[in-house]
C-alpha cells in the first residue's frame, strides 16, 4: 500500500471527524437555545439536519476512498476527493441551515458530494474489473 495515500486518508478522515463533532455540537447548543423563550424551533430543526445529511454521505464515501487506498489509490487522489468532499459538506452545512428558498451553498454542497461519490464508484468499478 502507498504510505502517503494512507497518511493522507488518515488526515482528512480526520478532518472530517471534526467536522461532524462540530455539526454535533452546533445541534446540541440549539438543544440547549431552544428552552429559551421566543426560540425558533426551526433553527433547530435546520442544525439536526445538516449534522443527519453529514452523517448520510461522508462515512460511506470516506470508506470508499480507503478501499480505493487499499487497491493503490495515490495520494494526489485522496486528497483530491478528500479535499472536494470537506468542501462540498462545509458548503451543505452552511447553505442548509439558511433560510432562503434554496441556498446556492447548499446546491453547490450537493453536487460536489454526488460528484466525489460517482467518482469513487465509476474508479471502484473499474478497479474491480481491472483486478
Amino acid at each position: 500500500m502507498n504510505e502517503s495515500a494512507i497518511t493522507a486518508l488518515l488526515a482528512w478522515t480526520g478532518l472530517h471527524v471534526l467536522l461532524m463533532l462540530s455539526l454535533a455540537l452546533n445541534v446540541s447548543r440549539h438543544r440547549f437555545q431552544s428552552a429559551n423563550e421566543g426560540y425558533d424551533e426551526r433553527r433547530l430543526v435546520k442544525a439536526i439536519r445538516a449534522h443527519g445529511n453529514n452523517i448520510e454521505y461522508v462515512p460511506i464515501i470516506l470508506f470508499c476512498i480507503a478501499l480505493l487506498v487499499a487497491f493503490g489509490s495515490t495520494a494526489a487522489w485522496v486528497h483530491g476527493l478528500c479535499a472536494t468532499l470537506f468542501v462540498a459538506r462545509l458548503f451543505h452545512a452552511h447553505g442548509i441551515q439558511q433560510f432562503t428558498p434554496l441556498p446556492k451553498t447548499r446546491v453547490i454542497g450537493n453536487f460536489l458530494t454526488w460528484g466525489v461519490m460517482l467518482g469513487t464508484a465509476v474508479a471502484l468499478i473499474y478497479q474491480g474489473l481491472a483486478s
